[in-house]
């Protein structure tokens, strides 16, 4: 048995100690920013990331032009393996149905517009003379409604002209109806050069009506003695064949709030005129 005597300094432990605890210190200071670190990297990446990622895809996604398809959650890729995944796809899913209403709206404007433009087309055709390619009698009706409105509301100014082909009969029974069509067709031609700035109506086989307004409604003696001397040249002009040299009777009413009621009553006044015309054109009778 031996003994073994040291004598150690307190000041020696005391050193050790603090020595020790400043070590431990830093040690758990370097743990915790290591620590701490990873934790931001972590929650950075799984967290705060996707959420930016969904965040910017939803920007995009508000400023997409629209009408077109829109592409901007679906192509996302997020793993996260959390809420933030499901989340992800939720949106990528309400993406794709989306879509599919875009897709199906824009087929049925497609088509609304498509049958909008057939119906105004089929309108237009139903308004116009097949013929002569004028304004129908069914146009005429329209637009006479539009003069009794005027009518009704004091402001009305126009005159009606009654225009109608001569020997329309005897041209059909001669040279056949389709050289009678010819003779129609032209008489129109020269109808609607000579009142070019007026609505020209085909209300009959072979009758037309004009309604005169404005300059025209002005002018509208200048413009009738302008056609029968048109009329009157093609009908002299021998080289033409007799079909073309076609002959016209027009009378003009104007509107007069002391005798006429409504549109309709014009156009009485000038086909009765027009009748006159007829009767004192050389040749010719009311069944001519």
């Amino acid at each position: 048995m031996g003994y073994a005597c040291v004598d150690v300094s307190m000041e020696e432990v005391v050193a050790e100690q603090h020595s020790f605890i400043r070590t431990m210190t830093v040690a758990l200071l370097l743990v915790a920013i290591v620590s701490g670190a990873a934790g931001i990297f972590l929650v950075d990446w799984f967290l705060v990331r996707p959420i930016n990622i969904l965040s910017n895809a939803a920007e995009r996604y508000t400023s997409s032009e629209k009408g077109n398809e829109l592409r901007k959650f679906s192509t996302l890729s997020i793993h996260t393996r959390d809420e933030v995944e499901a989340l992800a796809h939720s949106m990528a899913r309400m993406e794709q149905e989306i879509n599919e209403h875009i897709a199906n709206l824009l087929s049925t404007t497609k088509a609304l517009v498509s049958t909008q433009e057939e119906a105004e087309q089929m309108n237009r055709l139903a308004s116009i003379d097949a013929l002569t390619k004028v304004r129908n009698k069914r146009s005429y009706l329209l637009a006479t409604e539009t003069l009794d409105d005027a009518i009704r509301k004091g402001n009305a100014r126009f005159s009606m002209l009654m225009i109608d082909l001569n020997n329309l009969k005897k041209m059909n029974d001669t040279y056949g109806h389709e050289k009678g069509d010819e003779s129609i067709t032209d008489l129109c031609h020269v109808v609607c050069s000579v009142f070019k700035h007026s609505p020209v109506f085909r209300i009959g086989g072979d009758e037309f009506a004009v309604i005169l307004e404005n300059d025209d409604y002005i002018n509208a003696e200048a413009l009738i003695d302008r056609f029968n001397k048109e009329v009157e040249q093609l009908q002299k002009d021998e080289s033409l064949p007799p079909w073309k040299r076609i002959s016209a009777a027009v009378g003009c009413a104007s509107y007069d709030p002391a005798l006429d009621t409504d549109a309709e009553s014009v156009l009485r006044r000038a086909d009765a005129l027009m009748y006159e015309r007829k009767k004192n054109m050389k040749g010719l009778s009311r069944d001519s």
